[in-house]
């Protein structure tokens, strides 16, 4: 039986019934985890906390060198959402419930995880290219109708559309490619020490 969001689509949505659940052997995201982004070689790591915050903006702060950016201290800006153009045509396709959603995201400022360590200007992040929030047990991902996109697991994700993100999914912005991680606080501690 589907659940109300499901039926409507205004609350996730890839596409109808897409499934809210989580995978077996995925946990919910919980108080004491934080998510974490990392390359596929695990050399940058990024890890936020909803604690202060409970949505942060993806993207990239400058396209100056990467040398000097320590990727623990990447939640510092804040950004103003406002001046964000979208595309409205897209605005058109989304549902009453996404489409107040996408208002309440562009009236906001929000924390900016600078994703340059990755090397993010050159593979085509956007300044602004997605939110990512907690929204109960689950970590929420809109793209920001970026420039390049964002693909989870490789399926293209719809601008303005929150789709759940999951521990061991496959991020893509543009084409930089991130690994979705729960962990407790402290076992990013440990893990940032070693990187």
């Amino acid at each position: 039986m589907m659940t109300e969001s499901q039926q409507t689509g205004h609350l996730f949505g890839l596409e109808q019934g897409f499934e809210l659940e989580p995978r077996w052997g995925s946990p919910l995201f919980e108080d004491d985890h934080v998510l974490e982004l990392s390359n596929h070689k695990q050399t940058v790591r990024i890890h936020l906390a909803f604690t202060e915050f409970n949505r942060f903006l993806l993207g990239r702060a400058s396209t100056r060198p990467t040398d000097d950016l320590d990727p623990r201290d990447s939640s510092t800006a804040m950004t103003d959402l406002a001046d964000l153009h979208l595309d409205t045509s897209h605005l058109d396709a989304l549902t009453d419930g996404e489409r107040q959603h996408a208002n309440t995201l562009l009236k906001a400022t929000l924390p900016l995880t600078d994703l340059q360590p990755f090397h993010a200007n050159v593979f085509g992040v956007s300044r602004k290219h997605a939110v990512v929030e907690k929204d109960g047990g689950h970590i929420v991902l809109t793209d920001l109708n970026s420039s390049n996109g964002t693909r989870l697991n490789g399926t293209p994700l719809l601008p303005m559309r929150r789709c759940i993100i999951r521990h061991g999914d496959a991020l893509q912005l543009g084409a930089l490619q991130l690994r979705v991680r729960f962990c407790k606080s402290q076992e990013s501690d440990q893990s940032a020490t070693k990187s």
